[in-house]
């Protein structure tokens, strides 16, 4: 997918993300799917204003992964310290993701334009080859995420602290529930 954005072939890019969305919302339902493409969206939007604060005014349509890369670092970041507060609600997230759409929306917009069209420099083949190589790096990230968890660290506490979250709207960290956490 990251190289038929790259190489410029925008019909075959709209018909493979159109069928890869049909597949995906025909097994999970619709909501995943629109829920997926609003946080890579907001994440787009907070890296695409984070790198053009850095010196660059108009970004090319090829930064478009080190954008979303970018901003789902820092969405991330953010989640693990905010999960101490008791903030984590649906409305909340929803507010902190709309926020960069709403600060750099109409850059992403320009961004998404400009690679719809196919216009930017053409990439050469050095260059297509590490983003090949980065996506199918990204593909089988994604794969191994989607195995169900097994180990013993991660039942016992990965998910004790997303089900914590969801619950109550924050971790409370109890040293004698979590004794192994602290164990040397």
């Amino acid at each position: 997918f990251v190289l038929l954005v790259l190489t410029g072939r925008r019909a075959l890019t709209l018909k493979f993300a159109v069928a890869a969305a049909l597949a995906i919302a025909l097994c999970t339902g619709p909501l995943p799917v629109l829920a997926t493409a609003f946080l890579f969206a907001s994440a787009a939007a907070l890296g695409g204003g984070i790198l053009s604060r850095n010196g660059a005014t108009q970004l090319a349509p090829a930064e478009l992964p080190l954008c979303i890369a970018l901003g789902l670092g820092i969405i991330a970041s953010a989640l693990s310290v905010l999960a101490l507060w008791p903030v984590n609600r649906a409305f909340t997230y929803f507010v902190v993701l709309a926020l960069p759409l709403a600060w750099q929306g109409r850059a992403l917009l320009r961004m998404l334009s400009a690679i719809l069209r196919g216009s930017g420099p053409a990439l050469g083949l050095a260059d297509l080859a590490v983003a090949g190589l980065a996506g199918n790096l990204a593909l089988l990230s994604v794969a191994m995420a989607l195995l169900p968890e097994v180990s013993n660290d991660g039942l016992a506490f990965h998910l004790l602290i997303a089900a914590q979250v969801r619950d109550f709207g924050y971790w409370h960290y109890d040293v004698q529930r979590s004794v192994l956490a602290v164990m040397p």
